[in-house]
């Protein structure tokens, strides 16, 4: 069971590190106005000047998008693909400022980033258009693509790869059911007075865990409609409040049939990462049934890698050859996650089938350095074996990445979730009330809104 724990609390750290500076779990001290780039290997100025150059805006340090962007360079004859930053606490007004002053970049890397309110200000690409082009709509998973889908139907960002966000619970407390709401877990946790939500983690687990799963119920971010000081939210709050004070007088005992917890936060971040989880027993005592949703299915897209092309800067095209790149089978056999083409992914679901020993691989630390002999250095890892899979827990892979319908999204890397987060510390420490609280979050949300109006 610890090593369960240790899995989910590992996916917080995938994206509490992504962004600030050197992989922060908050962002880095401000930067003030000026706009720096970000330290990767830039390419020799005859490079640069003998390939046409792309721009990303970035507020993020992600070593992984480093990593490809590199490897993009590397293997482009056309194009160059160069980082800004915009990191710091006036990294996104600085990039606003440039949108409006017609200094826009090409590219826009969505973590950190309010993509919704680009959308809605129409400043981002429909992507459609660029893969039906070619041909590629229907290479690529169709779920993963409505759930980064903007208002109106348009595909304003797309992802690589992903993770696939979900919830389990003993079956004693959500019978059959394959979805619940959160009036359902209210219910629970009223008829059973000793029953924690995780255990003995706290407010901002829960807060984590459930906020993307309701957030529609209070915010429509793209249209800009905003009801956190309405008593439902309040009611939300006081919930939390009491998980919290079950939190700190937890038995100790996670075993989901016989303890006092209730949700099993899922996070599959790959294939083998789902056959090992799928595989573990307790796991397969729960019922997979999302987090709780208001009319949805509670899972979701971990969207970690999501790039946006900007509307306006002549150099769309250029944009457009780096995430059609990011398309290629080759570049998607390589993905850190689960990838979006489905040919890879079906190569990957044939493996787990029979299982993957245990295996070591070498890798050099510093790939350049050992490509010019400056740098020999190595590190070798184990890579766990993958247990085969039954064909029902490939048909259960598959039904939860058909329901995914949404983007999780961290309270600590979305702006928006942020000022959620940064208000409900102070009513956690017990220095505000639920109903002073949403009030604050709606009234700084509906600031920063209006101050990012196109």
């Amino acid at each position: 069971m610890k090593r369960l724990i240790l899995l989910m609390l590992a996916f917080v750290f995938l994206f509490t590190a992504a962004c600030g500076n050197g992989g922060a779990s908050t962002p880095p001290a401000d930067t003030g106005a000026e706009v720096t780039a970000l330290p990767d290997p830039e390419p020799t100025e005859e490079a640069a000047t003998a390939r046409k150059i792309i721009i990303i805006a970035r507020r993020e340090t992600n070593h992984i998008i480093t990593e490809l962007i590199d490897r993009f360079n590397a293997e482009s004859p056309d194009y160059v693909l160069m980082s800004r930053s915009y990191a710091g606490e006036d990294g996104e007004t600085q990039l606003h400022l440039d949108i409006l002053s017609g200094d826009r970049p090409d590219l826009l890397s969505g973590m950190c980033v309010s993509m919704e309110v680009y959308a809605a200000n129409g400043l981002l690409k429909d992507l459609y258009p660029f893969l039906d082009r070619e041909g590629l709509r229907e290479e690529l998973v169709p779920s993963v693509l409505r759930a980064l889908e903007s208002e109106g139907g348009k595909l304003t960002q797309l992802c690589p790869d992903h993770i696939l966000y979900t919830c389990g619970e003993p079956p004693k407390y959500v019978g059959d059911a394959d979805r619940w709401t959160l009036a359902d877990l209210e219910r629970i946790c009223a008829d059973n007075p000793d029953l924690t939500l995780y255990g003995s983690q706290g407010a901002k687990f829960f807060l984590d865990t459930l906020l993307c799963g309701i957030m529609d119920r209070f915010a429509d971010l793209e249209k800009q409609e905003l009801h956190f000081d309405s008593p439902d939210f309040a009611a939300f709050l006081d919930l939390l409040m009491e998980m919290q004070d079950r939190a700190r007088t937890f038995s100790g005992n996670w075993d989901y049939q016989d303890g006092d917890v209730l949700l099993c936060p899922l996070n599959f971040l790959s294939v083998n990462n789902y056959a090992q989880t799928i595989s573990n027993p307790q796991v397969e005592s729960l019922r997979i049934t999302g987090v709780p949703a208001e009319g949805g299915t509670g899972c979701l897209l971990g969207a970690t890698n999501r790039f946006a092309i900007l509307e306006g800067t002549g150099n769309e095209e250029g944009a457009w050859a780096f995430l059609r790149w990011l398309l290629e089978e080759e570049v998607q056999e390589t993905m850190e996650y689960i990838p979006i083409r489905k040919s890879v992914l079906e190569a990957q679901l044939e493996r787990v089938r029979e299982g993957i020993p245990e295996t070591t691989v070498t890798k050099y630390v510093d790939p350049e350095g050992a490509a010019n002999g400056t740098n020999l250095k190595t590190v070798t890892r184990t890579i766990p074996a993958v247990p085969a899979v039954s064909e029902e827990q490939i048909a259960l892979f598959r039904k939860i990445l058909g329901d995914v319908e949404g983007i999780y999204q961290d309270t600590m890397l979305h702006p928006c979730y942020a000022i959620i987060l940064a208000e409900c510390k102070a009513f956690f420490g017990g220095k505000k009330t639920a109903e002073e609280t949403a009030a604050a979050i709606q009234s700084k949300l509906s600031i920063y809104l209006a101050e990012r109006a196109a």
